[in-house]
């Protein structure tokens, strides 16, 4: 009699199982690091941006010490608008992915004085970001404890705490 036990397919189809997870996991890794690198590179020019702005007028944008936040679907323009043309040439970067129920929410969030600045990138929801598996370095995690496990970015020394 020849054929397969009903042990070695179950253990093909375990070992099939396992491979299937492994990739999954992989997968969703390399997807987390790839999203991070857009994200980076966007905040990285509008931070650019926003030092070309402050050796041209010697402040950053003013907020009144109020958030601004950019969110898919509205115009990229208004949450920085003081930037666009001279200092950042096109549109701003706006939110692609995630969530959209809320205005603070997967979004870029903004503050200034104009003598200090704050510039972040909040996770979706309650997620927590994947410092380590993203590529997020310990100093770009925020230092406001309300919001350190699902935001990142940079800002200037009297705006870390905002």
């Amino acid at each position: 009699m020849t054929g397969f036990t009903i042990v070695e397919l179950v253990v093909v189809i375990a070992i099939i199982g396992l491979l299937a997870t492994i990739g999954t996991l992989s997968y969703r890794s390399m997807q987390d690091k790839a999203n991070f690198a857009v994200v980076d590179t966007d905040m990285k020019s509008i931070k650019a941006a926003l030092e070309k702005y402050y050796n041209k007028n010697a402040s950053y944008p003013d907020t009144a010490g109020v958030w601004r936040y950019a969110k898919r679907d509205l115009p990229t323009n208004t949450f920085l608008p003081e930037l666009v043309g001279d200092y950042y040439s096109g549109a701003l970067p706006d939110v692609k992915t995630g969530n959209q129920a809320s205005l603070t929410d997967n979004t870029y969030a903004y503050r200034s004085n104009r003598v200090d600045y704050k510039l972040i990138r909040l996770a979706p929801g309650t997620t927590t970001l994947p410092v380590e598996a993203s590529g997020i370095s310990a100093s770009m995690v925020d230092p406001n404890s309300a919001r350190s496990a699902r935001s990142w970015g940079y800002w200037t020394p009297g705006g870390a705490t905002w």
